[in-house]
């Protein structure tokens, strides 16, 4: 399996000639939690940290810090919508920049590849691979496939990548498929191959395990 920083190389390389270079001073904010997102960035030189609004009035949470060879942003442009935290550089850096257009164009069909039900449930029959619930532990707990393990999307960002094996092959999912991709494509991004089930649970024609039913 190829290591994380050969498979951002590979985003990289098939990107080279829409990806904008420019520099960030330290305090930047180059990205705002709850905003609309636009734009996939490299970390080539510098670091950043990556902030969380607190709940209950609480103030930010520090979450992540990030430095060369990290990236961000990917999420929100696969289907999320807004971005999910504040990430300010804290030293001096570089950044490569992709727009929307250009990642939509060259990141998604090859880095984000889906599967259909029938086919993933007879992946998974055989042991080709593992089942994957990228959701928050309510929705898992309400509804989910069996056998599934649940690692949420925002923990996939950090430390949950830890929990899987790099050397398996996953089947993504969410609700809608909204999710998976985004996580499908994070998993890529880091070496692990992984689908995302097309449609998510809301296509998926089997029974199901949790409370709801």
């Amino acid at each position: 399996c190829c290591s994380i920083r050969d498979a951002r190389r590979a985003v990289m390389a098939r990107a080279t000639d829409r990806l904008v270079e420019r520099s960030a001073p330290p305090g930047e904010v180059l990205v705002r939690q709850g905003e609309p997102g636009d734009s996939f960035y490299v970390i080539l030189d510098g670091e950043a940290e990556v902030w969380v609004a607190g709940t209950a009035g609480d103030g930010p949470v520090l979450v992540n810090r990030l430095d060369d060879g990290d990236s961000f942003g990917e999420a929100c442009l696969l289907g999320e919508g807004h971005r999910t935290a504040t990430v300010v550089m804290t030293t001096p850096g570089r950044l490569l920049v992709l727009g929307q257009a250009d990642f939509d164009a060259l990141l998604r069909p090859p880095m984000v590849e889906e599967i259909e039900a029938m086919a993933a449930r007879e992946l998974i029959a055989r042991g080709a691979a593992l089942l994957l619930d990228c959701r928050q532990a309510p929705e898992y707990e309400t509804s989910h496939i069996t056998g599934a393990h649940a690692v949420s999307l925002d923990r996939l960002r950090h430390d949950g990548i830890f929990e899987l094996d790099p050397e398996a092959t996953y089947v993504v999912y969410c609700d809608t498929g909204r999710r998976s991709r985004a996580a499908a494509f994070l998993l890529h991004e880091r070496g692990i191959r992984a689908l995302s089930l097309a449609g998510g649970l809301t296509r998926w024609p089997y029974a199901v395990s949790g409370s709801s039913v």
